[in-house]
């Protein structure tokens, strides 16, 4: 439909400085849309528009908020090709960053789509997040198995062994228990591959520390 065409293209352009209006419009075309078109159209979308659990969980909410959010064959599928539409590396540095947002964790969204994973290094993501355990290293998984050791060890460390784990992931802020946020020696560690947006939300403690 005209709709879900012009939500895609805004929210894939990245015209949008709040995605909300359009991951709302794609809402609704799924919910209360032709189901042979519309809402097939909605649902293929969501992959390619939703590059971050933020969104994808905003879209989520936006379901529920129409309506009871009904896990049919139709959202299982999505749910499971949002999943797999990263590499296992980027799916892990996803879920990891942000567990949960807006009312939707992981660990409930992967139970209630009974998603299944495709290779082995996806697997290795969805045993962490549901389970909480470690898969064995084997074959291409181990990058991916390398950064979840990283993003584990990251909550226990100590402040003297962070610094070189962030490096070894490389990790970012979301990744640091929140008590450790308020040493420099781990901003110094952060700094490196800290998105351009992270680095203007934390501008002002940064300078604090004249860092810049």
């Amino acid at each position: 439909s005209t709709a879900v065409r012009l939500a895609t293209d805004v929210l894939v352009s990245g015209r949008a400085a709040v995605p909300d209006t359009a991951l709302f419009t794609l809402a609704v075309a799924a919910k209360i849309g032709h189901p042979s078109t519309t809402q097939q159209q909605a649902y293929a979308a969501i992959p390619r528009v939703c590059r971050t659990t933020s969104t994808f969980f905003r879209f989520l909410a936006f379901c529920k908020q129409l309506g009871n959010l009904r896990w049919g064959r139709r959202q299982r599928r999505m749910v499971s090709q949002w999943y797999h539409s990263f590499t296992p590396l980027q799916l892990a540095y996803g879920v990891t960053k942000y567990k949960q947002r807006h009312g939707f964790s992981h660990v409930d969204v992967l139970r209630l789509a009974h998603v299944k994973p495709a290779s082995a290094g996806i697997a290795a993501v969805f045993q962490y997040v549901v389970k909480n355990t470690m898969m064995d290293y084997a074959g291409h998984a181990s990058k991916t198995i390398d950064f979840l050791w990283c993003c584990r060890r990251a909550q226990t460390a100590t402040l003297l062994e962070l610094p070189a784990i962030i490096a070894a992931g490389p990790l970012v802020r979301e990744h640091v228990a929140t008590c450790r946020l308020n040493h420099i020696e781990v901003w110094r560690a952060l700094l490196p591959h800290m998105p351009i947006a992270a680095l203007i939300r934390n501008l002002n403690k940064l300078s604090t520390w004249q860092e810049l």
